[in-house]
């Protein structure tokens, strides 16, 4: 019995050491033995599961190979689906059937392929469930078109709805079931046939707008399944058939205005549906960031959507056909939503930094609206009066709420004031013109315009932003930097003629304006010792810089001694005082 014993320890032991070499290679039962006369608290003999260690001894290459012949069988499946269709296309061109029954044969049979994508991944099978959707995307699709460009079934229009149907069944399967790829093949397969439809049918617009509805449909589907890459391909398909369409329709001949003259709605369309997109997801999520695509497709949304309408609206009005009615309305609407886009921001200021990305989005949109709308709405006195007080208005609202973004708005207001008005163009005649050419004659407009400058940029704005840093001095010294541009020009457009009669006219002009200039530096420097003033410093050695390239290229090849005497003492003694004019300290102001 020692003996028995013994030798019953030693097997344990041998089994024990088994187990640790097979590592969990399957569970172990026990195996019920009669060992009554084993002493107790020896160990019970256990064995393996023969079926888990067969399962799991399996070769690996077996699934790889298994995968390889699975794959290679559902594109068999599918080439005998695609074979199905074309039987039914053979059918329907040789006239055994007649031309709708052929495509209804042809639907039916593509949205069984569907049916059967859906069943498949609800059955846990996503490979076979993507082969199957992509039979459908790639029967249906094309049938659209074809029914409306070969067959002549349906219209434009028709193939159009056609196309935007089928696609919205096959993505919403594809966002129902997370199936990518059947996402892919579908948004692919609806740019193809609205291409399609835009070759082989007139008019081209139905097929245009399915570009645009693609993208939408791609943007949101890949915002709802973290599919990143699917709305860029739809996106820039769309944004550069409709800026070519409107460029040529703007542009182009009149023929092709008149007949493209509905594309306004189109390039609309596109401009609220992908700005109005993210505008929705920034006001309703808390936490709302842009993802890379936002950033690219709202600024081409705007630029191609209402940059071409509005293109299209003036040369519509321009060529007579269309009222101004139509410009009026653009500019109305564009006008009442840039106030909401205003309005909607204001109350994201005291929520700021969490809703900055939301702030920036709907101010921007804010500014590009309110300048389209007066743009069509005003003409170029109402312009430059409007876009006057929306630059003071902006840069107090700036300094009021700590806000950069506004003062740069102001900025913006303040340089079309400008323009439109004559001012900037004036001022910069007055620089570089000779007597010969003549002076121009600064209006009332363009006055009006240089004192709302001047309150403007001498309003109080953020020196320093936690976001912007030291940035947030650039609206404040952009704005002066305009000032100092407009002022200095009306100043010279008055002085300049003064003296510039007589034999050596072009030199003593350009003596003066170079004594002008470094007259204008030292000005800068002195009222940059005031806090509100601060970033005149920074003007100071642009426009030192400026007079010592004007010294070179008129001063010194058309004055004289006399006048280069007068030119070169100023524009030194500038040299020396204005560092010294300039130091001092001011206080700083924070913006959020």
């Amino acid at each position: 019995m020692e003996e028995l014993s013994r030798f019953v320890e030693e097997l344990a032991t041998r089994v024990q050491s088994l187990e640790s070499e097979l590592h969990g290679l399957g569970p172990v039962r026990e195996v019920p033995t009669d060992v009554g006369a084993v002493p107790a608290g020896a160990e019970v003999l256990a064995e393996p599961d023969l079926e888990a260690l067969v399962a799991q001894g399996a070769a690996p290459e077996e699934p790889a190979v298994a995968s390889g012949w699975s794959a290679l069988a559902l594109v068999g499946r599918t080439l005998m689906v695609l074979g199905g269709a074309y039987l039914f296309r053979a059918l329907t061109e040789a006239g055994t059937v007649p031309a709708h029954v052929g495509l209804l044969l042809g639907l039916v049979y593509a949205f069984v392929w569907l049916f059967f994508a859906d069943r498949a991944a609800a059955s846990g099978h996503p490979r076979s469930a993507a082969f199957h959707g992509a039979s459908f995307a790639l029967i249906a699709e094309p049938l659209a078109w074809e029914a409306a460009g070969r067959f002549g079934a349906v219209g434009a229009t028709g193939g159009a709805l056609g196309v935007v149907l089928f696609t919205g069944c096959a993505l919403a399967v594809a966002w129902w079931r997370n199936l990518r790829v059947v996402a892919w093949i579908a948004v692919l397969g609806a740019i193809f046939s609205a291409w399609a439809l835009m070759a082989s049918i007139e008019p081209i617009l139905p097929g245009v707008a399915v570009l645009v509805v693609v993208t939408v449909a791609a943007d949101w589907l890949g915002l709802l399944r973290g599919w990143r890459a699917l709305p860029w391909v739809a996106a820039l398909t769309a944004n550069l058939t409709l800026a070519v369409l409107a460029v040529e329709a703007a542009f182009g001949r009149l023929d092709a205005l008149a007949a493209n003259e509905h594309l306004l709605w189109v390039l609309l369309a596109l401009f609220v549906l992908s700005s109005g997109g993210a505008v929705v997801r920034a006001v309703t999520m808390e936490r709302w960031r842009p993802r890379w695509f936002d950033l690219a497709q709202v600024p081409a949304s705007v630029l191609v959507g209402y940059g071409g309408g509005w293109l299209m609206v003036r040369a519509l009005v321009r060529s007579d056909l269309a009222g101004a009615g139509l410009a009026l309305a653009l500019g109305v609407a564009s006008l009442v939503v840039a106030v909401c886009c205003y309005g909607v921001s204001f109350p994201l200021l005291k929520l700021r930094p969490e809703r900055r990305p939301a702030y920036l989005l709907m101010s921007s949109l804010g500014l590009v609206l309110a300048v389209g709308g007066c743009g069509l709405v005003l003409g170029s006195a109402g312009q430059a009066a409007v876009w006057s007080v929306l630059a003071v208005a902006g840069a107090w609202v700036s300094g009021r709420f700590r806000t950069v973004t506004l003062g740069l708005h102001a900025f913006l207001f303040a340089v079309l004031a400008a323009v439109v008005s004559g001012l900037l163009v004036d001022a910069g005649v007055a620089f570089v013109s000779t007597p010969s050419a003549g002076w121009p004659v600064v209006s009332p407009v363009a006055i009006a315009v240089l004192v709302a400058l001047a309150v403007a940029s001498s309003l109080r704005l953020p020196a320093d932003s936690p976001f912007w840093g030291k940035a947030a001095r650039v609206p404040k010294f952009l704005l002066l930097g305009a000032f100092i541009w407009a002022a200095g020009g009306a100043v010279l457009v008055v002085l300049l003629p003064l003296v510039a009669g007589g034999e050596n006219g072009a030199a003593l002009v350009a003596a003066v304006r170079t004594a002008f200039v470094a007259l204008m530096a030292l000005v800068l420097a002195w009222s940059s010792r005031f806090a509100r003033f601060r970033e005149a410093r920074w003007l100071v050695y642009v426009v030192l810089a400026a007079g010592a390239v004007k010294l070179l290229g008129e001063d010194l090849p058309l004055g004289r001694a006399g006048e280069l005497f007068v030119a070169l003492a100023v524009y030194g003694g500038a040299l020396i005082l204005a560092p010294r004019l300039a130091r001092g300290s001011g206080e700083e102001d924070t913006a959020a």
